[in-house]
């Protein structure tokens, strides 16, 4: 029986819900809005099938040989424009359903919550399109994943590593019609602080989150390196690199316990395919379609399936590089975040009444050269100038 003593031991996958035969398991949420199992003991058989399935419990090895490495680009501007990084992801999940396939993959939804849905319609890729840091509900796709396979149609299944190590527990061994494709993941943050965030956003604002018609955590509005954080709304827009929301987020204040000690990250990936931003670039290709700042995808193939998959893509830039190299500047790959103390600040403050930002601030207090390194990085960006901040942090 599941017993979630340590919640570090608990990725929030929901493969013991799913492979539960007496409906024992459901999700419940904590205080820090992250997403447990709860045993109705009075239903539970015992049959330790929840253990068994579960990724963190019971980890397997999934050792290889080092994946094969891609840099990747679609040619079609548009396409790559809407794309976090290269639009690797569109080009995969086009051929899936070009062949009469559904696609799994994290959207937003009308209360602006993240969950997973299929889609089997190009034009509704949009909605899978680009990043979401906010924890995403599976809901019911693995077993409507299983429900697919079973009528022998094609999948794709794309989130976090954890989520494809669930689903493919519940799947059991790997099926000739499923692709799993998992996500570099930084780590998953609290949906409560991301829909408290948002409520402060629209207070502030004097807005409704019904005049919301669009968030994109990952805007190139101005370029792919320096991305954007904007709201669409019906009287305007917002856009900035520094939200309260993902500034916190991106120092660890409010990830899900289990981020810091990835068990999916030790044992290897469960996915035939990893998707990620080619961060470091610069130092691994001459290529100037690689080089102009519109966003590059770095594609790690871990299985023939993969390897078949990847092979298909049509209308794009595609360029061989060494996997090893590429991942020591893509380093949350491969292992978890670093925990802070900062973390156990940041509720408390929250738990208080503190508002995400005010919280965001004491919690990650930044120094007066971490303040100049945020004003003049777009800048020298910009000018073409690079390594100066990094000689900054070195002084």
């Amino acid at each position: 029986m599941i017993d979630i003593v340590d919640k570090k031991c608990c990725s929030g996958c929901g493969a013991c819900v799913e492979v539960c035969p007496t409906r024992a398991i459901a999700m419940g949420v904590d205080g820090e809005g992250f997403r447990y199992p709860a045993v109705d003991v009075s239903a539970c058989i015992s049959c330790g099938k929840c253990e068994k399935s579960c990724p963190f419990i019971s980890p397997k090895s999934c050792a290889e040989q080092l994946p094969d490495g891609l840099l990747l680009a679609d040619d079609d501007d548009c396409r790559r424009a809407a794309a976090s990084s290269g639009g690797a992801f569109a080009l995969l999940a086009s051929d899936v359903i070009a062949a009469g396939g559904i696609v799994f993959g994290a959207a937003l939804d009308g209360d602006w919550g993240v969950r997973h849905i299929g889609v089997e319609r190009v034009a509704d890729l949009s909605r899978l399109k680009g990043s979401k840091y906010v924890e995403s509900s599976p809901g019911d796709s693995y077993a409507r994943v299983v429900e697919v396979l079973a009528a022998g149609r094609r999948v794709m299944f794309v989130g976090t590593p954890c989520q494809v190590a669930g689903l493919r527990r519940v799947v059991g061994k790997p099926h000739p019609l499923l692709l799993l494709v998992d996500v570099a993941c930084h780590g998953v943050p609290s949906s409560m602080v991301w829909k408290q965030s948002l409520k402060e956003f629209c207070d502030k604002e004097n807005i409704s989150p019904n005049d919301i018609t669009a968030i994109d955590f990952r805007d190139k509005v101005k370029g792919w390196k320096n991305y954007h954080f904007t709201i669409t709304h019906t009287h305007g827009s917002y856009s900035t690199r520094e939200f309260p929301y993902i500034m916190g987020f991106a120092h660890d204040l409010y990830l899900r316990p289990s981020c810091h000690a990835c068990r999916i990250k030790e044992s290897g990936s469960y996915a035939d395919v990893t998707l990620a931003d080619a961060w470091g670039i610069e130092q691994m290709t001459s290529n100037a379609r690689f080089l102009d700042d519109r966003g590059v995808s770095f594609v790690m193939v871990h299985t023939d399936k993969g390897r078949e998959a990847v092979a298909g893509i049509g209308a794009a830039t595609i360029e061989r590089v060494d996997a090893a190299k590429m991942l020591q500047h893509n380093r949350s790959i491969v292992t978890s975040a670093p925990y802070t103390t900062e973390r156990e600040r940041f509720f408390a403050l929250l738990a208080q009444g503190g508002s995400v930002a005010y919280c965001v601030a004491k919690a990650h207090r930044i120094s007066p050269k971490q303040r100049l390194e945020r004003l003049l990085t777009p800048l020298l960006l910009r000018l073409g100038i690079k390594g100066f901040t990094k000689k900054l942090k070195r002084k």
